[in-house]
């Protein structure tokens, strides 16, 4: 696997197979790459049509391929998961907005855990070598437009 974006992440299996999937509270839908549907043995054929559009965070559209149903087991923890396959660089997936709506009752950030609406607890590992994004306070007024990003001098203190 490539070099993991910062993140907090759950090792588990996916049809038996070992994965590490992203915690994404930003992401609508829960994505796993092409690759790893590939190495997990599962063919691109196989897919159901999906005919929406999903974008990166800067609005960038995403080679979709279909989605799938796949089984997510972590721990004692074990459900079915729809999962929109494309192509997703540097993780095997995301597990997103849909994801914790359905199975999850509370994320405690401080302790790294996942409590789920049936009982379990799933741990979370950070993992990452990438730059953070932190908070800075901008002196001049700035305006920047939907679906865009701009790259702004900051200085840093402490």
């Amino acid at each position: 696997m490539k070099t993991k974006d910062n993140g907090i992440y759950i090792e588990g299996l996916i049809d038996g197979n070992a994965v590490t999937l992203l915690l994404d509270s930003g992401a609508t839908t829960t994505l796993i790459s092409k690759d790893t549907l590939e190495a997990i043995g599962k063919k691109t054929d196989d897919l159901r049509e999906h005919n929406r559009t999903v974008c990166t965070i800067d609005g960038t559209p995403l080679n979709v391929q279909g989605s799938v149903e796949l089984k997510l087991k972590v721990g004692s923890f074990t459900t079915a998961i729809d999962a929109t396959v494309c192509d997703i660089p540097n993780i095997q997936g995301i597990l997103g907005q849909d994801f914790m709506a359905n199975h999850i009752k509370s994320w405690d950030i401080q302790n790294h855990t996942l409590h789920t609406l049936d009982g379990n607890t799933i741990d979370c590992v950070t993992e990452g070598t990438g730059l953070s994004v932190c908070r800075v306070l901008v002196k001049e007024k700035v305006e920047i437009p939907p679906r865009s990003f701009q790259m702004l001098p900051v200085e840093v203190k402490g």
